[in-house]
């Protein structure tokens, strides 16, 4: 199966596709417009232009369906975001997925398309593989440390006057304040000094802006960066990349869904594994039936078949707080950001499920990870489903209670990647 994606824009040309544009009353900022847009055609292009490309290429006409519901689904979606729903779309979507049915009958390829309908890429080895750009960006993130270093920057501090706890709470946001500052500073000595290019600096500054956003989010005094930064961004790199920026990559950042772009996922070195998006720093090999037998005996609790199923495919991992959505305890209405998930690693304490839980001081709930804050995630043992956040460090309440994140684990783990 190969869908038609990457290459859409160069059988429109060859095809001499006509563009078509969206009803001026769509209101949208002319970068959005330009995004939704492109996508309405890509759709509009494989709805009309059919026999022309099957004509002028290999595909085949299921590739072409398929490849027209990723499009219109992806046209959707986008278009919603920045409107409002719309039963007619869904309607259109529907038609496509019955022209599929009709066409393909027993043979529907429907991990596929619950992939694209899901926006859950590594559900389908075919949308995948379509998905992953010839790029040519190689982000500032695994090297900028390096770099800051080799350009003589000086780190500012954002907490001088919020005494010990400040500088706990204010590290993360001050690393990530200064990579940004870093990039939107010092660009011609990273150019000097590196192969990197003007396109690369504009991508990572936009990584490390939302970065920053994400970890400075409900602290006081931290320095606001200026409303419309993400929006100047854009426009440099619309006057370097014209229209070859790689929208995709900023969706994934924006959207805090790295694995929407294989150009960021390489540079988190994330992954995905049986079904499961792989975390960085895991626990080693998947483990097996055997081992989380042994684990639950040994902890006195059954975990959820989904917990078994993610111990499976990836053995927990960590991540960096700009890496995923924060999670809200909408019981106190505020934000947490988890930073591991424990897995079956024996000898490693400080990434193994049987040590921590032995350490752990509550014998209600069953410690599965934890946060930046320096609270635990958790299962509470009479309520196996449900996954909480423990407040062990008391930042929010004197008594360190425990509050409720999700109803079961896919719905947490969805919640911090989708």
């Amino acid at each position: 199966m190969e869908l038609l994606i990457q290459t859409v824009k160069a059988y429109m040309s060859h095809c001499k596709y006509t563009p078509v544009y969206l009803c001026p009353a769509v209101q949208l900022n002319r970068y959005a417009y330009r995004e939704v847009n492109d996508m309405l055609n890509a759709w509009s292009f494989l709805d009309t232009c059919a026999p022309a490309i099957l004509k002028e290429s290999s595909f085949t006409m299921p590739e072409l369906l398929y490849s027209k519901f990723y499009w219109f689904t992806t046209y959707k979606e986008t278009l919603e975001k920045h409107t409002a729903p719309n039963r007619a779309l869904s309607h259109d979507q529907n038609r496509i997925f019955e022209e599929i049915l009709a066409l393909e009958k027993d043979a529907v390829d429907l991990p596929l398309l619950q992939a694209i309908d899901q926006h859950k890429p590594w559900l389908s080895a075919a949308l995948s593989r379509a998905l992953e750009p010839e790029s040519k960006i190689s982000l500032i993130i695994r090297d900028i440390d390096e770099l800051m270093e080799q350009c003589g920057y000086e780190s500012v501090k954002l907490y001088e006057t919020q005494g010990r706890l400040g500088m706990r709470l204010y590290a993360m946001p001050t690393a990530f304040y200064n990579r940004y500052r870093f990039l939107d500073t010092c660009a011609a000595d990273i150019l000097r000094l590196s192969g990197h290019t003007r396109a690369d600096i504009l991508y990572s500054k936009y990584y490390w802006c939302f970065g920053y956003a994400y970890s400075a989010a409900g602290l006081q005094n931290a320095p606001a960066l200026p409303k419309d930064t993400a929006s100047a961004i854009i426009g440099e790199l619309t006057d370097v990349c014209g229209r070859d920026v790689d929208w995709t990559l900023l969706r994934a950042v924006q959207e805090g869904r790295p694995w929407l772009s294989t150009t960021l996922s390489r540079s988190l070195d994330y992954g995905v594994q049986d079904g499961w998006y792989r975390l960085p720093g895991g626990g080693g090999a998947p483990a097996t039936d055997g081992q989380i037998d042994a684990l639950e005996q040994q902890i006195g609790f059954p975990f959820p078949e989904s917990y078994r199923h993610f111990l499976k495919g990836t053995n927990g991992g960590s991540f960096a707080l700009y890496d995923t959505r924060p999670v809200r305890l909408r019981e106190i209405d505020r934000l947490v950001s988890p930073s591991m998930l424990y897995g079956v690693a024996p000898g490693n304490g400080t990434t193994d499920l049987l040590y921590q839980n032995k350490i752990c001081l509550r014998t209600d709930y069953v410690i599965i990870g934890r946060c930046f804050e320096e609270g635990y995630l958790a299962f509470r043992r009479s309520e196996p489903d449900g996954v909480y956040y423990w407040d062990q460090s008391r930042r929010f309440s004197p008594a360190g209670e425990a509050y409720l994140i999700a109803g079961d684990f896919p719905g947490f783990f969805d919640w911090l990647f989708y």
